[in-house]
């Protein structure tokens, strides 16, 4: 309702606001039909789900590996294959994926940067089994960006996230109006 709030403000219109459990395939499922019942036509899909948390290897859990996975690469794959099966094979369509930069590795977060590289993957595949159907598959991989998601990061993290900038090539963290510029044009 927040996001709804700011689309209207800035003079867009919102349809509707849904909401299920993405890493859960029957409610991906039953998402993409209720908003093709409601509203017919899907044209584009942007894949934003994000998620993590600093932990090393060697101190992460199975439970928070799976959990960052299932949040940053399963709940594209659902959201990615439903609305094809559903609706793109048949008219195409966009998806732009929202991805990090992963290709140094992701120390501190390996558990995001396997979900990460793995949505590099997922892209490259789905672009080119899709391709004959008139889907186009792009993925975003922004560098730092400045998000209220870093408020979540403990206390302890925070000289790091800020200290960070100077491994960017701006030196200093990007916005997501710049990643939204991106993914529009994309769309």
């Amino acid at each position: 309702e927040k996001i709804q709030t700011e689309i209207t403000e800035d003079g867009g219109e919102v349809l509707g606001i849904y909401t299920s459990e993405l890493r859960d395939e029957d409610s991906v499922i039953q998402l993409v039909k209720n908003i093709l019942d409601q509203h017919g036509q899907i044209h584009g899909l942007v894949n934003a789900a994000g998620g993590q948390f600093p932990a090393q290897l060697k101190d992460l859990s199975l439970n928070g590996w799976n959990a960052v996975i299932e949040n940053n690469l399963t709940s594209y794959f659902l959201l990615s294959r439903e609305i094809f099966r559903q609706c793109f094979e048949e008219f195409g369509g966009n998806i732009v994926h929202i991805g990090a930069d992963h290709d140094r590795g992701m120390p501190g977060m390996g558990h995001n940067g396997a979900a990460r590289a793995g949505l590099s993957n997922l892209t490259y595949t789905s672009a080119v089994e899709w391709a004959a159907s008139g889907v186009r598959v792009n993925c975003v991989i922004p560098g730092f960006i400045a998000t209220t998601g870093l408020d979540r990061y403990p206390e302890s993290a925070w000289e790091g996230l800020k200290n960070v900038v100077t491994k960017a090539p701006i030196s200093r963290h990007g916005t997501s109006a710049e990643v939204s510029a991106a993914v529009v044009f994309l769309m």
